[in-house]
């Protein structure tokens, strides 16, 4: 699908590669993202084990 190209043109804009994340962000996407980490962790084993 269109997930490479989106991906390289995100890596292309200064724009964002520039673009900071505010402090804290990352320990709020953890948290809310604990429930679900088996099925993350399976979906990612798989995501890269198909490519």
């Amino acid at each position: 699908m269109g997930g490479g190209t989106l991906r390289r043109s995100f890596s292309r804009d200064q724009s964002v590669r520039d673009a900071k994340i505010a402090p804290g962000t990352a320990k709020r996407i953890l948290h809310f993202a604990a429930p679900y980490k088996k099925v993350l962790f399976v979906f990612l084993l798989l995501s890269f084990w198909v490519h």
